[in-house]
């Protein structure tokens, strides 16, 4: 229906405000388990890898000369984003430092805390750099170590660089070891010009990297089928000692000396072969070990990822089949309904089918390979848990095709929001307005555009239709403490090795992994997905009319409503994720019953028409915040793409001239009007500016009589004054 040339943008709004219900999984649409007889074919790639330093340790080998690594200060700021990192016991927020990258890998100068006394747990943040104060002082101590010239005298790293200079300068693998020895053997001097910060005495520099995505294949993966499974190593009548031996000296791999080793005595039982056998992990070893000197490395991490493919034969031909996580199949082999510790990602808004994550592994792994993998590596490493086994995903490579890396999802960003919702009543920055020139561009192209939301993605998802691209993907993340590695096994061999057993148990049945996935026809799925990207394609582009028809070329509140509502239900239908719906309002316009119920997008009309639009939403029924006013959906998408001033101007703008304003009926009500106006927008703008005023003063002085410690008590008593609550108020 969405294919026939007389559907358009009207009939697609028209379809989004009626009732129906799809379920594209039923067995009538020819979904179905794995069968006997399907072909099955498998790959196994390496997507994901992490080293993590010991702190006051250099980690790269000196002897690499192919590698080049790029430094530049200019993103020193950057959010250190990896997040499945096992062996840091400690918050990242305000820690890291980023120093440059090499073939697409970030490097990260990381402050390891001394004592874990008074240390937030481990977890992901967004902000993990550390204060802009403590950047400069980093920044300035790494141009010193750079002023070597016995060691550097090729290196043109100018005094003049500071933390927005956009120039890199390339380093070889040879000489950026040598600066990160150079840092680490001089530290203890710059520690002595900083002893008045406690924050450089509490803690100690480590280098880190990650590469993401790099979905490196595994050649020959069938030849690790002849390796014979790992047994249990520990005698029957010892008990298992993998997570209680080292709780005690669970920090000295971070910090301080290696444990004691076990005596000569102890013997090694024996274990299946290890990757010498295997071409495709031996060449992996050995760029890892020219690379980086594994007795500096604290835990490596790497996610092993498995595309399995389906094909049916018909007539005499193989038809590749889709796949999806069957969530009720899913629930039944966690043997639990709340699905704690996972997160299930529905795709084209059926409930039941989709992709799934979690924080641990799921039982076919964690009760079996993985728990013999565990404990032998304990009972082999005096107790220490060398293995741990964190998050997992299993997903279509429909996420693949519509995007490579998180930021490609055009659908996520809110492009068509932030295009038409932002009133030009507003006086806006010219970086916005030309921001929002290049977005209203871009949601402007045709069908065929590239760049357009949902066309892009429809485009895709034909390609990968025609070309049979139905893989599903299976990922698990490993992490092994090298710290506690004893002496003899302290290898990127036995680094490597439980990747060995992991693809041999994949290769060997699929029965216990496939219990939970469903085959689809391709005509259904993901046929359904270019269905709905047609739909939410058009729908935006008659909100897009609305915009252009209008005489101020702007949408009203209730349509800048409805466009937000269109953005966000179309970046659920292809990721599922749950963080893009707003529950308060989406139950409120009758649609999370219907999604739960339907599986339908529905936005009832009676409570927001998307044909109509009246100018602002029934104030008397609408969602209200904690404040009384009403929840505005747009508002996020202006400030993500404009920024906090922007979002504030237009959310001040709809808040008291095109509701409160409508309101006014007495003097009681207008003076009141004044008094939230005054309180409200006044004030908080005129903090705004009197604590930029002073910051540029501040920094000023700084750069002439000041010193930067005095700077720096000054901002913070600027900063309190920002966040108090009667800031002009008389003491």
């Amino acid at each position: 229906m969405t294919q026939r040339h007389e559907f358009g943008s009207n009939e697609a709004l028209a379809l989004l405000q009626q009732r129906h219900t799809i379920d594209y999984g039923s067995h009538k649409n020819g979904s179905r388990r794995i069968k006997e007889s399907d072909r099955i074919h498998r790959d196994f790639f390496i997507d994901y890898f992490h080293i993590v330093g010991r702190p006051m340790r250099p980690i790269c080998h000196p002897e690499l000369h192919s590698l080049r690594v790029d430094v530049c200060f200019k993103s020193w700021s950057a959010s250190y984003t990896a997040k499945h990192y096992s062996g840091l016991t400690f918050e990242l927020s305000h820690r890291t430092f980023r120093l440059g990258s090499c073939d697409g890998s970030p490097w990260f100068i990381v402050m390891h805390p001394k004592s874990q006394l008074n240390v937030k747990a481990g977890g992901n943040t967004r902000r993990t750099a550390v204060e802009k104060y403590h950047a400069l002082e980093l920044c300035r101590y790494i141009k010193e170590c750079f002023r070597n010239q016995t060691v550097f005298s090729e290196v043109r790293i100018e005094e003049s660089w500071n933390l927005s200079t956009s120039t890199s300068q390339s380093l070889t693998w040879e000489t950026f070891s040598k600066f990160q020895k150079v840092f680490m053997d001089n530290w203890s001097g710059f520690i002595d010009q900083h002893k008045h910060d406690r924050f450089w005495l509490d803690n100690s520099p480590a280098f880190h990297t990650y590469l993401y995505g790099q979905n490196e294949r595994l050649e020959n993966a069938s030849e690790f089928a002849g390796i014979a499974p790992e047994e249990l190593l520990r005698p029957e009548d010892e008990g298992n000692t993998s997570s209680s031996d080292s709780s005690s000296d669970g920090e000295s791999s971070q910090h301080g000396e290696r444990s004691a080793q076990p005596s000569s005595s102890v013997q090694t039982p024996e274990r299946p072969a290890g990757i010498e056998t295997l071409p495709a992990l031996v060449k992996l070893r050995d760029q890892l070990e020219k690379r980086y000197q594994i007795k500096n490395i604290d835990h490596v991490s790497y996610a092993l990822a498995m595309d399995i493919s389906i094909a049916e034969r018909i007539d005499s031909d193989f038809v590749v089949l889709p796949m999806l996580v069957d969530r009720k199949k899913l629930n039944d082999m966690y043997d639990d309904g709340a699905e704690r510790g996972r997160t299930f990602y529905p795709l084209a808004f059926n409930q039941r089918y989709g992709n799934f994550g979690a924080g641990s592994p799921p039982p076919f792994l964690s009760d079996g390979i993985l728990s013999i993998l565990s404990d032998n590596l304990a009972y082999l490493n005096n107790g220490y848990p060398i293995l741990s086994c964190s998050y997992f995903q299993a997903y279509s490579s429909i996420k693949k095709t519509i995007r490579h890396h998180p930021d490609d999802l055009l659908l996520a960003r809110g492009i068509a929001t932030a295009a038409l919702s932002l009133d030009p009543d507003i006086k806006v920055p010219s970086k916005a307005q030309a921001k929002q020139s290049r977005l209203l561009e871009q949601i402007s192209g045709n069908s065929d555009s590239p760049t357009k939301p949902f066309a892009r993605e429809r485009h895709q998802l034909w390609h990968a239709l025609e070309k049979q691209a139905h893989s599903f993907r299976l990922e698990q993340v490993l992490s092994v403490d090298v710290g506690h590695l004893d002496e003899r096994h302290q290898t990127f061999s036995e680094v490597l090795r439980p990747m060995i057993q992991l693809v041999r148990f994949y290769l060997d049945d699929h029965k216990p992994y496939s219990k939970f996935l469903r085959c689809m026809k391709p005509e259904i799925f993901p046929t359904i997905l270019i269905a709905f990207a047609r739909v939410f394609e058009l729908a935006l582009d008659g909100m897009h009319s609305k915009f252009a028809s209008g005489v101020r070329s702007a949408l009203n509140v209730s349509q800048s409503e409805g466009v937000s509502a269109l953005d966000r239900l179309g970046c659920y239908c292809f990721t599922g994720s749950p963080k893009v719906l707003m529950p308060t309002m989406f139950r409120h316009l009758g649609t999370m019953d219907s999604l739960t119920r339907r599986a339908w997008p529905y936005i009832d009309a009676k409570v927001l028409d998307l044909r109509g639009c009246e100018k602002i939403p029934n104030i008397q029924s609408w969602p209200l915040r904690k404040d009384g006013l009403p929840v505005l959906m747009h508002i996020s998408a202006l400030r993500f793409h404009y920024g906090d001033e922007v979002a504030s101007l237009q959310h001040n703008m709809i808040r008291f001239l095109r509701i409160q304003v409508s309101n006014i009926d007495g003097i009681f009500k207008a003076s009141e009007f004044i008094r939230e106006l005054f309180s409200t927008v006044w004030i908080t703008e005129m903090q705004k500016f009197v604590h930029q005023h002073l910051n540029k003063a501040l920094n000023r002085a700084g750069r002439r009589s000041m010193n930067l410690r005095q700077v720096r008590q000054h901002k913070k008593i600027i900063d309190a004054w920002l966040g108090s609550e009667n800031p002009f108020a008389k003491e």
